[in-house]
């Protein structure tokens, strides 16, 4: 019983840890995300390095030197007026005023700002590289993800960085504090909706989300689940239109950026994403066994202390009947045993087969006969459900769906866009459950859309 009860503990302690872990692997990235200040310098009609203000944003670590010095990226309108949309700063330009920027990285607090240099300027993104001489503790490296960013989508991520809206709440001598500690970077969380191609913009490749950014989040990181850099957070949507919509400069915008300017970083890796409602059926099934081989060995004690006990009273009863009645001769019954009927073979189990109907996309209301295994692609020479040459997203050979009498399986053939149950795109190589009710998507998980029903 001892070992039981250890039994469950552990399935227990391991459901509250792994998970918790897992989660807070994104806060561990606070400790290389510092705050940005921007003090503003004018000159022009008669005034010479005139301040006229400050602007606050975010930046992150990337790399450090043997001798302390540790480079950051950031947004380039963080570090360059002159680039920003703001309007006031448009009007200054159109009076022939120029601006002189300031930098420095808030190291905890507005008591020790430490002097940036801008190492160098993104002409295409919205990047900027910033370089300090050392910092205090906070100089922890952000390792970037190298993976395609299609493959996001519908995958949660986290902003990180100080929004003014976070600044706004506090006391006018706490709001010029400057705060930038550990505990003073915001999180906040969201969903990728989409990828938006570099050719389809004049700033490169983004990703977008609805993970909020605000003013002051500029240049913060963008976050996956283990903590690597995705993306490096710009813009956000106009509130007055109501949207919460925002975009962040893409990996590999930031990679290019970073290999162009010859500054080294950490690669991130992404950890093996686990299927919690799967985890949870095969922890339920695996206490189940435990209780019932508890069960069974209680069973099999129970049921040999009854033995005994009934040979006992038998003997003890038989012993009884001996003493006053005599014995007699019983003959011994005569059984028929029913003849075997040879020659009969069992009849197979019929696989009815199921049926994949397309409810949506270049094949809608077609449907295919599943007894066996079919082929999803462009291939006609390979597949059985054939697309178009010109179908987007879908492979020559895209994927594969197999039936036997354990149900039917969907395997993904190393697609370019992979395939999806349910809006979640599946392992490649790997055969994954598909049932009825459930949706197959194929290069998108809303594109070209096949479920799965009964051959009637």
């Amino acid at each position: 019983m001892k070992r039981i009860i250890a039994v469950i503990a552990a399935l227990l302690l391991c459901f509250y840890l792994v998970p918790v872990m897992a989660g807070n692997a994104p806060l561990f990235a606070r400790e290389g995300v510092l705050r940005v200040y921007d003090e503003l310098y004018i000159s022009g009609n008669g005034k010479v390095d005139e301040p006229i203000g400050y602007a606050t944003g975010s930046a992150f670590v990337v790399a450090k030197d043997g001798q302390g010095a540790v480079t950051l990226v950031t947004n380039r309108h963080c570090v360059d007026v002159a680039y920003s949309n703001d309007k006031d700063i448009i009007s200054y330009l159109q009076d022939g005023y120029t601006f002189r920027d300031v930098i420095y990285i808030a190291n905890d607090d507005a008591d020790h700002l430490v002097p940036a240099e801008i190492v160098a300027i993104s002409k295409k993104t919205d990047l900027a590289l910033i370089r300090v001489k050392s910092l205090k503790k906070r100089d922890t490296v952000l390792k970037i993800w190298k993976g395609d960013p299609s493959t996001l989508v519908q995958q949660s991520v986290y902003t990180a960085g100080f929004p003014g809206v976070s600044d706004d709440i506090k006391s006018e001598k706490a709001y010029y504090e400057l705060k930038s500690d550990v505990n003073s970077v915001t999180f906040a969380d969201g969903k990728v909706s989409r990828i938006i191609e570099a050719e389809q913009t004049d700033v490169g490749e983004v990703i977008q989300h609805n993970a909020s950014i605000n003013h002051g989040n500029s240049g913060g990181p963008l976050l996956d689940e283990d903590g690597n850099v995705v993306g490096v957070n710009t813009w956000g949507a106009d509130k007055d239109r109501g949207e919460q919509t925002y975009w962040s400069v893409s990996n590999r915008e930031l990679i290019s950026f970073l290999d162009e300017n010859k500054v080294s970083f950490q690669e991130g890796k992404t950890s093996l994403k686990l299927d919690w409602s799967m985890i949870a059926i095969i922890a339920a099934a695996v206490l189940a066994v435990v209780l019932i081989i508890a069960a069974t060995r209680q069973r099999k004690v129970n049921r040999e202390q009854s033995r005994k006990i009934e040979e006992l009273l038998r003997k003890r009863l038989t012993q009884f009947t001996s003493m006053i009645v005599p014995k007699k001769s019983v003959a011994p019954e005569n059984k028929e045993v029913p003849p075997q009927k040879s020659g009969q073979v069992p009849a197979p189990k019929s696989q009815p087969g199921r049926v994949l109907r397309c409810d949506k996309g270049a094949l809608a209301g077609k449907s295919y006969t599943l007894k066996d295994k079919l082929v999803i692609g462009r291939d006609p020479a390979q597949c059985s459900v054939v697309f178009s040459k010109d179908t987007a997203g879908v492979s020559r050979v895209h994927c594969t769906l197999s039936y036997n009498e354990k149900g039917v399986t969907v395997r993904d053939e190393n697609s370019s866009n992979g395939t999806y149950i349910d809006g979640k795109r599946i392992t490649p190589g790997v055969d994954v459950p598909f049932h009825r009710g459930h949706q197959l998507g194929i290069g998108s998980a809303e594109k070209q859309v096949f479920t799965l029903h009964s051959l009637h």
